[in-house]
């Protein structure tokens, strides 16, 4: 999963920040240009957790599937290890990846591990500095555990002063959100907040604590998959913090068919999301903020094609909205799920219906491949 930042650029800064992205299988993508370029880079394959950060400038500083940190030599970041011989099985299905710049020349990488038996995720911190000695930084403070029994959907934000973030988690199988905070003092769980559905409570389902959770690039409104066959939109405070509960999607379970990709357009106006499964029965979905309630103002976009409805095939996983304004999506096919070499692209997201003018399998990655992560 991505761990999303909600005012992708407050904005010029940021959008320097953002402009690279690690995906796949050891890719750079360089958004100065639409569509972007595409560099392969040192061996280094992600499953879902990808992030990268860039000064802003542009110049790409660091990147990480989740289990390594990778400086912008493609080298491993000094300090980073060494460890025990388990640590690469014991935090394989690793769901979350994010850095975020601090103050005094820190910069903090979260990243979520899932527990092979529950299911349910931890959340590390690990803290790197730049100075004159370490241009390329050095790992001062790394794998601290900050939260455990959570889902996999958290996201960050800029606070109003447009200096700090806040972060936000959500423990399973509860109506908690956790609040980070991220600021001169460093990372601190501010304060718990009850807002919306208990999520996370279908007992049979096996991914019952995944999916995406998606900030507005405004930062007031975030969406998060809630549990199977549901999502719910908030308001969100970025003076205090404060979640309140706008409206929710539901939809009947078909199957283990769930709702697992979400993204927002550039105005903040409308949703998309997808199913993560198999068949005629994934979907590309499309709602408008400004045409209440959200369940009554679906349009579906794209209907994966129709295969065998008995055997494994097609599913839309994650999506991004990039700093071009467009949103690229990932294509994951179940039979062979390291073999997907394209992203789809929603050209216009604010268009409404087929305006928006998706394009599935349109962006190649050639002479890379992708799994199912993007940032």
């Amino acid at each position: 999963m991505l761990i999303p930042v909600g005012l992708l650029g407050e904005q010029l800064a940021a959008q320097g920040q953002t402009i690279n992205w690690f995906v796949g299988d050891s890719l750079i993508l360089n958004f100065q240009s639409s569509p972007p370029t595409l560099q392969k880079v040192a061996k280094l394959e992600s499953i879902t957790a990808t992030s990268a950060i860039s000064d802003r400038e542009g110049n790409l500083l660091f990147y990480s599937n989740g289990l390594d940190i990778m400086n912008k030599e493609h080298q491993l970041v000094q300090g980073w290890g060494p460890w025990p011989i388990d640590y690469y099985s014991a935090k394989i299905a690793t769901y979350g990846s994010m850095f975020l710049e601090g103050h005094d020349s820190l910069f903090y990488h979260f990243h979520s591990k899932i527990e092979s038996i529950s299911n349910l995720v931890k959340l590390y911190l690990t803290i790197i500095q730049i100075d004159k000695d370490h241009p390329s930084g050095i790992v001062i403070s790394k794998d601290n555990l900050l939260l455990e029994g959570l889902t996999e959907r958290m996201g960050f934000v800029k606070q109003a002063n447009g200096k700090d973030w806040w972060g936000i988690c959500h423990q399973a199988e509860t109506d908690k959100f956790y609040l980070l905070k991220v600021d001169k003092q460093g990372v601190s769980v501010k304060d718990s907040v009850f807002a919306g559905s208990i999520n996370s409570t279908s007992p049979s389902f096996s991914n019952r604590y995944a999916g995406e959770f998606c900030f507005t690039p405004q930062g007031n409104i975030f969406a998060t998959i809630a549990d199977f066959g549901l999502v719910e939109v908030f308001n969100f405070d970025r003076c205090s913090g404060q979640i309140s509960l706008i409206d929710r999607i539901s939809r009947p379970p078909l199957g283990e068919n769930y709702f697992y990709g979400l993204s927002f357009s550039e105005n903040g106006r409308n949703l998309y999301l997808s199913d993560a499964w198999s068949g005629d029965t994934t979907k590309l979905r499309q709602f408008s903020l400004d045409s209440p309630p959200l369940d009554s103002s679906e349009k579906v976009i794209w209907r994966a094609p129709f295969l065998d409805p008995f055997i494994l095939s097609e599913g839309l996983i994650q999506h991004e909205l990039a700093p071009d304004g467009k949103i690229y999506l990932v294509h994951f096919d179940y039979n062979d799920p390291a073999s997907q070499k394209t992203l789809g692209v929603i050209h216009n997201p604010n268009g409404l219906g087929y305006s928006c003018d998706f394009k599935p399998f349109s962006y190649s990655l050639l002479p890379g491949k992708i799994r199912a992560g993007l940032p």
